[in-house]
């Protein structure tokens, strides 16, 4: 008699992978002490097994009141618990006054936003997703500024700054 054990793997578990999101989160919490400190990450990435995304919310226009559009990230955050060995994310609140802008940078396993996350997380398609191009020398100082939490940030006040590590 023969027993056969199948064991199913999430197809990003068998990913063989440089990169180790705990030294992305230590960097996170340290950028906060030394924010020259993320200049690493660039040696750390590995674009062969994750890809970069900006994410900016497409209806702006509500985000009237600053504690309510702090609550709409920070419920999109618990939601993407989800995808936490697969992703890690910065989000950001922008502007001194209403209406707020919502914009975040999100670092995916694989080259592109896992289905599972787009099928599982409703909020996702209320952004717009872009794809991060690593040979835009100023789409990667956007991704340093956004990950460093600079302010002002594309000329506007940075109101909060949420880590999804």
């Amino acid at each position: 008699m023969y027993i056969f054990v199948v064991c199913v793997l999430h197809s990003f578990q068998i990913l063989v992978l440089n990169f180790v999101f705990d030294q992305l989160s230590t960097i996170c919490q340290s950028a906060e002490l030394n924010p020259h400190i993320f200049s690493g990450f660039w040696d750390m990435y590995d674009p062969e097994g994750y890809s970069l995304w900006f994410c900016d919310y497409k209806y702006n226009d509500e985000n009237t009141v600053s504690f309510v559009t702090m609550n709409k990230v920070g419920g999109f955050l618990q939601r993407m618990d989800l995808c936490r060995k697969y992703a890690f994310g910065k989000m950001l609140v922008v502007g001194s006054e209403p209406p707020f802008k919502v914009k975040g940078l999100w670092l995916f396993r694989g080259s592109e936003i896992p289905k599972f996350v787009m099928d599982e997380v409703y909020d996702m398609e209320l952004y717009e997703w872009t794809k991060v191009d690593l040979s835009d020398e100023a789409q990667k100082e956007r991704v340093n500024a956004m990950i460093e939490d600079q302010e002002p940030f594309e000329g506007e006040a940075l109101l909060d700054a949420k880590c999804f590590k």
